[in-house]
């Protein structure tokens, strides 16, 4: 599956600055802590800009720009699964929406969504529709409305 996404300029801007920060671009520098911690599955950074490339393979990592970096992108693809769950929620499993809906709450409340905005299409189609138990539509209007705050602090 495929997913088409564009990120914020201060967003990359932001993520380009951990990087930095990181000193990510030195060869010499070893991001693989030498800590005997519980196997938590194999991360992989890359950084491509021109014709330099960077990429890096640990399980733990002691450096806290590249650990921010690290939760960036899990954050991410956890929002694009929620997303993802929603869409077929509504397709699939009407009766399922309000779960998904709790768990998008629970997520957005924890700062693990990257770009809430990706979820105002789809909440508005929740709320709008008529078909749906109120429950669902009362949350996802409170959840967009949620959002809308949140996107008016940042700008």
């Amino acid at each position: 599956m495929e997913v088409s996404l564009a990120l914020r300029p201060s967003t990359v801007d932001s993520l380009l600055a951990l990087f930095v920060q990181a000193d990510f671009w030195n060869e010499s520098k070893n991001f693989v802590s030498s800590r005997k911690v519980a196997d938590m599955g194999m991360k992989t950074i890359r950084l491509e800009s021109g014709l330099r490339s960077r990429e890096v393979t640990f399980n733990y990592t002691e450096d806290k720009n590249l650990q921010e970096i690290m939760n960036f992108f899990e954050n991410l693809c956890q929002q694009e699964k929620t997303l993802f769950e929603i869409d077929l929620a509504l397709k699939y499993d009407r009766l399922g929406i309000p779960k998904k809906l709790d768990e998008l709450q629970r997520n957005l409340t924890a700062k693990r969504i990257v770009a809430p905005e990706r979820f105002a299409p789809v909440l508005e189609k929740i709320y709008q529709d008529e078909t749906l138990m109120n429950l669902a539509r009362k949350e996802a209007r409170k959840i967009l409305s949620k959002i809308e705050k949140m996107q008016s602090f940042a700008n």
